[in-house]
C-alpha cells in the first residue's frame, strides 16, 4: 500500500517539528559553574539576566584590547 505523497510529507514535517520543540532554546550563554555565565559580549548577558529581572554583576572587566571571541563572565544576582 503506498501512501499518498502529500501524508507522507505532513508526516514528515509533525515530526520535524516535535523535534524542534524538545530541544532546549540557544541563546549563546553558557553556564559555567556554581551561577557563573559566560556570555558573547556585554549586550548578550545583559538580555539574559533581564529574563528573570534579575541585576547583572560583570565578573571581568571589558577591555578594549580583547578579542571578539574572548567574552563576558557575569552573575545574574
Amino acid at each position: 500500500m503506498k501512501l499518498p505523497r502529500l501524508f507522507v510529507a505532513c508526516l514528515a514535517a509533525l515530526a520535524a517539528l516535535l523535534t524542534g520543540c524538545a530541544m532546549p532554546p540557544t541563546s549563546g550563554v553558557v553556564r559555567l559553574y556554581d551561577g557563573v555565565f559566560k556570555a558573547r559580549d556585554e549586550a548578550q548577558a545583559m538580555a539574559f539576566c533581564r529574563i528573570d529581572g534579575a541585576p547583572i554583576r560583570f565578573l571581568t572587566e571589558p577591555r578594549g584590547d580583547a578579542l571578539p571571541g574572548d567574552g563576558v563572565l557575569f552573575r545574574c544576582d
